[in-house]
């Protein structure tokens, strides 16, 4: 473009002035996706801040059952023990307690077992 005398000055500044304002709404345009593209972003990164507070709490909440799932489980185990002992003594007391009846049929006068101890060692160890 040069610049010339009277009218084609004037034309060749025409045609400037609509090529920068072509330019000026382009440029407009350009500015405002930005500006949605930004608070689109915005809103995804809010969005996604409450999501990781939500999981943070789910993660607590799971991390404070686990603990009470532990502690309800070795309480258990503890129990289970104690019964596991306590069936254990009360093994070893038929047991002597057979062996007795059957040192009583020992030495009781033959052929008058004082009691017996077949059926007690049956009905005893059973249960």
């Amino acid at each position: 473009m040069t610049i010339g005398t009277g009218g084609e000055d004037v034309n060749n500044l025409t045609e400037l002035i609509e090529v920068l304002s072509d330019c000026s709404q382009e440029l407009s345009a350009s500015a405002q996706t930005g500006n949605s593209i930004t608070e689109n972003t915005a809103d995804n990164v809010t969005e996604m801040a409450a999501s990781i507070q939500q999981i943070s709490a789910s993660s607590q909440q799971v991390s404070g059952l686990a603990q009470q799932a532990a502690a309800q489980t070795e309480l258990g185990s503890d129990n289970l023990s104690t019964a596991i002992m306590q069936m254990e003594k009360i093994n070893s007391s038929i047991e002597e307690g057979v062996t007795l009846i059957n040192q009583l049929n020992i030495d009781a006068p033959r052929g008058k077992p004082n009691v017996d101890s077949s059926f007690l060692e049956t009905s005893l160890l059973s249960t």
